[in-house]
């Protein structure tokens, strides 16, 4: 079970990490082609094809950064006292439960500094983006080389003025 998952875990983050941009980009766009031609589905088509939405950016964002956001979680859920979970369990939690009672809680640091880390790499993130945004989506990097680029700058150093707050707050004590 559990040497399984991760060497699935690992071997999905090494493609991730690897994956060129524009060859991850063209893979997502033949993806969600396949996906609308399957589904037909209106709304999806207007959620990721015909847009405007930045849903297929977030979507390359978090295949390509996912390995990063792992790198940093991974060490923080494995600090946690093993007997927590256990006890988790034994008191009849089912894993989602125990994720979001345990887990999530006492790792919040770490989600944030994941998260940061994520956030400030996709900003840099220009070869997959391009490929996969909708016509019309305001992202950082739709902005670049044009004469608004100093307007999408400035979105973008908003959300990191409220997330770096975030990111400094001391992680909650464990009692042991």
């Amino acid at each position: 079970g559990a040497r399984r998952f991760r060497a699935g875990l690992l071997l999905v983050m090494a493609l991730a990490w690897s994956m060129p941009g524009p060859i991850l980009g063209a893979g997502l766009k033949a993806t969600i082609d396949r996906l609308l031609s399957l589904t037909q589905s209106a709304w999806l088509r207007q959620l990721l094809w015909d847009g405007p939405s930045s849903a297929p950016v977030l979507w390359v964002d978090l295949i390509r950064f996912f390995p990063c956001a792992v790198a940093v979680l991974w060490p923080v859920v494995r600090l946690l006292p093993v007997e927590l979970r256990e006890q988790t369990r034994v008191d009849g939690a089912s894993p989602g439960q125990e994720l979001g009672r345990v887990v999530l809680p006492l790792c919040a640091h770490g989600v944030l500094r994941a998260g940061l880390a994520v956030a400030v790499l996709a900003l840099g993130e220009l070869s997959a983006g391009k490929l996969v945004s909708t016509p019309d989506a305001e992202t950082a990097t739709s902005g670049i080389g044009t004469p608004f680029a100093p307007a999408y700058w400035a979105i973008e150093r908003r959300f990191l003025k409220w997330l770096i707050p975030l990111y400094r707050k001391k992680p909650p004590k464990m009692s042991r």
